[in-house]
């Protein structure tokens, strides 16, 4: 017989294999079939196993399994833990044994996805190894990309909200999502490189609130001590606008006092990393994304002050290096009940009244002022390479703006003026059956000792 020519794969050049399997980055499975072909193989392909985890549910997209066309009739894995695959913390916890047996694997990791719901379903306490969670993070170093979502109700473990101080702190892609509390978005916020992030993504960001302590604070205590739209006088039935000012936002002597333990931290949009890197050198960053859940009128009105300052800020920031912005302000799809009356649960007078008197009147006054405030931004200053804008969830504007022109002619008078006039401002609804987080169920309920500092918070 002739011998044959065929290359002998095994003998392939070892820069070659590796770049075979840098390719195959991101398919586990056939990676962990190559790895199991001989020990060269293995130690070459070990890295690319492991550069891509994703262990997660929040990008699962819309579940109709669970969806109710009379009670919410829209489902997406983002909105809560619960709507997870049966298998997800099964497979995090062998991924934390692994790694905890195996400390020596965290350094590939380059790119995270994650999604915190810490317990199962008919489960209450945490494991042995869910308690490993913190020091396996600790452990990835060289995180790139991370994709991290806190999607759980868990109020009564203190693990749950001792994470280390410092987090990924080579992350350049950032995308952080659902309800957290204040110290793990500071650990993670700190500890990258301000000069090298490329992407921030804050989606649906909500602050989980707190006491001077760092105790958790009650869905009950805060509705009852927030400066939120409910606590605010009405005039003759209606809202009074006169507590929202711009003006009336968290000034830097209230965010140093909460951030030593001398204030309350009242549950809401999470603004706390735009207010960092507001201040800091952003040469990298060329893509942000903010997503805001439907208003609501039990959070504390200055938490969205905030938030809107400080995104324009980050926007004026970023000038010279932003290609791409994405700003979605949720629409609670009960403002478009009147399509689907036999559905609302709305049907009685007290609640229309109130949702066409009081709750949707204060939700275009704060779409009104989150895009002042980003038009601003964006008429003020040059965007030289700024080519991609999206706004959602602004269409109540434009229907009001047809309805009373003169109340609405300054705003419309700045989207006519701004130099992006292809964007779509108020074109795009955004309507959403996201539950707003309003604080746990759990979680302390009187101010006890810290009482003489509710006013000042």
């Amino acid at each position: 017989m002739m011998a044959s020519n065929a290359t002998n794969v095994p003998e392939l050049l070892p820069d070659i294999l590796l770049h075979v399997f840098e390719q195959l980055a991101g398919h586990s499975e056939t990676l962990l079939n190559v790895s199991l072909t001989c020990r060269a193989w293995r130690s070459l392909a070990l890295p690319s196993v492991y550069k891509v985890v994703d262990v997660s549910s929040h990008n699962n997209g819309r579940q109709p399994q669970c969806e109710d066309e009379d009670v919410w009739p829209m489902i997406y894995a983002d909105y809560d833990g619960q709507f997870r695959p049966d298998n997800m913390l099964p497979r995090q916890r062998a991924f934390l044994r692994l790694l905890t047996d195996k400390p020596q694997l965290a350094s590939y990791v380059k790119s995270f996805t994650w999604t915190l719901v810490w317990v199962d379903d008919d489960g209450y306490d945490l494991t042995e190894i869910d308690r490993q969670t913190w020091s396996v993070f600790s452990k990835m170093v060289n995180v790139t990309h991370l994709d991290l979502a806190s999607l759980h109700h868990v109020h009564y473990d203190e693990y749950v909200r001792q994470n280390p101080t410092k987090l990924f702190p080579k992350v350049r892609d950032l995308r952080l999502l659902g309800s957290i509390h204040r110290g793990l978005a500071r650990a993670i916020i700190t500890s990258l490189n301000p000069c090298k992030l490329r992407r921030l993504d804050m989606d649906y960001l909500m602050d989980e609130g707190a006491f001077p302590n760092g105790e958790l604070m009650s869905g009950d205590f805060a509705k009852a001590h927030a400066h939120n739209a409910r606590s605010t006088n009405r005039i003759r039935g209606r809202p009074n606008f006169n507590a929202t000012s711009s003006s009336d936002i968290i000034h830097d002597d209230l965010v140093l006092r909460q951030e030593t333990g001398q204030a309350f931290i009242f549950p809401g949009p999470m603004w706390l990393p735009l207010h960092f890197l507001s201040t800091q050198a952003l040469d990298s960053l060329t893509h942000l994304q903010v997503k805001l859940s439907p208003f609501s009128m039990e959070f504390d009105l200055r938490n969205y002050h905030m938030l809107f300052k400080q995104t324009a800020r980050l926007i004026v920031k970023v000038s010279q290096s932003l290609e791409s912005l994405v700003i979605v302000f949720g629409q609670a799809r009960s403002l478009f009940d009147d399509r689907r009356p036999a559905k609302t649960g709305l049907r009685c007078g007290t609640g229309s009244f109130f949702r066409t008197m009081c709750y949707y009147p204060w939700c275009v006054k704060m779409a009104q002022l989150f895009l002042e405030q980003q038009l601003a931004a964006l008429n003020e200053n040059a965007f030289p390479r700024l080519k991609q804008i999206r706004f959602e969830g602004f269409t109540f504007l434009r229907d009001e703006h047809e309805a009373d022109e003169a109340a609405f002619a300054e705003l419309f008078q700045s989207i006519q003026d701004c130099r992006f006039n292809g964007a779509t401002f108020t074109e795009i609804s955004s309507e959403d059956d996201r539950r707003r987080f309003q604080g746990h169920d759990g979680g302390e309920d009187k101010a006890g000792e810290f009482t003489d500092l509710l006013s000042s918070s």
